[in-house]
């Protein structure tokens, strides 16, 4: 399929029927994104360099679109080949799963999926993976080589995520189906990561993966 990329300094993108595609993702770059969608549609991103999931400013009057939202189940990848993913707004999948790939990560702000159908929570899992295979991994530690998230990073995607079984909701009339989730992973599915785990006390489940050996 085709690749198409999207160049800006802000970039805001609201499309009812989804941004990219899990198999052909829509390429961008831009200094801050923003976007939303409708209904189960998903947001499916991979980013040129460094670049902040923000608020982008156009002066527009009663503009929602903040941060990266989907309405009801919609997934969000997000992928950062090179340089920075920076989160200053809040991503939210309502019941979706969200993916982050990157190198480097600073959260500054929420990242959950959740959503309440007839009074009833429900939450998406959270995959936070880094590009290469290789790369160590630290939580809750300071500030070095590798992929670390401080203990406020992980503040921000505590409380967003949880295991699930399969679940169905009904949203407008449409059935809205989410497999079940393991809550929040780190690492890739064929990681040989160098974990380092500081002092942290987890409320959620996590998952840390590196199955493969070295």
């Amino acid at each position: 399929g085709r690749v198409i990329t999207r160049e800006a300094t802000n970039l805001r993108i609201e499309a009812d029927g989804g941004v990219g595609d899990v198999d052909i993702p829509l390429y961008v770059k831009a200094d801050v994104i923003e976007a939303a969608t409708q209904g189960a549609a998903g947001i499916y991103l991979v980013q040129l360099g460094d670049a902040e999931v923000g608020d982008v400013n156009f002066s527009v009057e009663d503009e929602a679109t903040v941060g990266l939202s989907t309405s009801a189940g919609g997934n969000i990848h997000l992928v950062n080949l090179f340089g920075t993913m920076t989160i200053s707004e809040l991503i939210e999948a309502t019941g979706g799963q969200i993916i982050l790939t990157t190198e480097d990560i600073d959260i500054l702000a929420e990242v959950r999926s959740r959503v309440t159908v007839d009074g009833q929570l429900f939450r998406g899992s959270l995959i936070l993976q880094t590009l290469s295979q290789f790369t160590d991994i630290g939580l809750a530690t300071a500030s070095g080589e590798g992929l670390h998230l401080s203990a406020s990073e992980i503040d921000f995607i505590m409380s967003g995520f949880n295991e699930s079984t399969p679940s169905a909701f009904l949203v407008n009339g449409e059935l809205v189906q989410v497999e079940s989730n393991n809550g929040i992973t780190i690492g890739r599915a064929d990681g040989r990561h160098e974990f380092t785990l500081d002092t942290f006390t987890y409320s959620e489940s996590f998952t840390f993966r590196a199955p493969q050996a070295f």
